[in-house]
């Protein structure tokens, strides 16, 4: 599904972001069958900014990925990325694979970080490890619309250990906040704000993509029922990762 949401910015605002060097992050809502142990990523930044501002996210082209990067708020999580002229299955350096899967397939990650990829019988991703080492794993979305090859921004992280597969999907959600600074990066473990933010549900009426606006002196302002506005928050999994009912 293809879900889009507006910022609008008064002139001024414009101005003061651009000039601070300040930043708008993004984050994906998902559900895991171990959600108390999942992070959200940052998927997405926005560093130069206009009096109209269109953030689209695309979830139709899914990734797996797993990962030696170890997990906690506000660690950079690294995620393959697609190869120009040739695509590996490894990255030897700094050990991590991914691929592009569907829901209701599995993928099964081998001790040399080679995997195989197979049909469940579920609605849902799910990462299995043949390997006793601890890895970082999750899905991610398949970004077209960056210029080049296409850029892989992930949705979530958690642990993953033999044999305890991960059943993972996305959802529906987005989060919104502008940063101070640009120390959230795409891909980083977010699971607390300092910033205020807002979460929309992008599930109803996908034709009349939600429209927010956001100021230095008022904040957030919206006139819609799909959006949320939040304080600062240091447990964003429970807003963003719900558990996944099984069976």
């Amino acid at each position: 599904m293809d879900y889009r949401v507006i910022v609008d910015l008064d002139l001024k605002t414009v101005s003061q972001l651009n000039k601070n060097k300040q930043r708008l992050i993004y984050m994906l809502s998902s559900s895991s069958n171990e959600a108390l142990e999942a992070i959200s990523l940052c998927s997405g930044c926005v560093d130069t900014f206009y009096n109209s501002n269109l953030i689209e996210v695309e979830d139709d082209n899914l990734i797996a990925y797993v990962t030696n990067s170890p997990l906690g708020d506000r660690k950079k999580i690294y995620i393959e990325q697609p190869q120009s002229n040739e695509k590996s299955q490894v990255n030897a350096v700094v050990g991590s694979t991914s691929h592009p899967i569907k829901l209701g397939q599995t993928f099964l990650v081998n001790s040399d970080l080679t995997y195989n990829i197979k049909t469940n019988s579920t609605e849902n991703i799910i990462i299995q490890s043949d390997t006793t080492d601890q890895l970082t794993a999750g899905i991610g979305i398949i970004d077209t619309n960056k210029k080049g090859s296409p850029f892989y921004r992930g949705i979530n992280a958690q642990i993953l250990y033999k044999p305890s597969p991960l059943e993972l999907a996305p959802a529906s959600k987005i989060l919104l906040a502008i940063m101070p600074n640009k120390s959230i990066t795409t891909n980083m473990a977010v699971n607390k704000l300092s910033s205020n933010f807002i979460v929309i549900d992008l599930s109803e009426n996908l034709t009349n993509p939600p429209r927010v606006t956001y100021s230095l002196s008022e904040g957030w302002g919206f006139d819609d029922t799909r959006v949320k506005k939040h304080e600062s928050n240091d447990n964003l999994r429970s807003i963003l990762i719900t558990n996944m009912k099984l069976g």
